[in-house]
């Protein structure tokens, strides 16, 4: 099973001049799919730990590593989740879910 990646997180196209079978001279999109929204997650989620000097000092770069790329993945799980519909049809903000099962 694949770990969700959120998908790109700063795609973008770039036009390079291209030749067509005919050999004349045309503009082709190149697709950039940019870094995964996993790894953008998992970066600012490292850089707010190794703000900590002690943190990495004590636990290694591969401990923190690890632990910013769950961060990540709890990230992007939440975020499926917020996305999901609720019975009124809108998707659901910030914390509205947990106080619905809640109660």
């Amino acid at each position: 099973m694949t770990t969700p990646n959120g998908g790109p997180a700063f795609p973008s196209i770039r036009i390079e001049r291209g030749m067509d079978i005919a050999g004349n001279g045309c503009n082709v999109r190149v697709y950039l799919p940019g870094m995964t929204l996993r790894d953008y997650f998992a970066g600012e989620a490292m850089a707010g730990m190794c703000s900590d000097p002690g943190l990495y000092r004590e636990e290694g770069f591969e401990q923190v590593a690890d632990w910013a790329y769950s961060q990540a993945d709890a990230m992007i799980a939440r975020r499926s989740k917020m996305a999901e519909p609720e019975p009124d049809g809108e998707p659901a903000g910030p914390g509205e879910r947990e106080e619905q099962t809640s109660s």
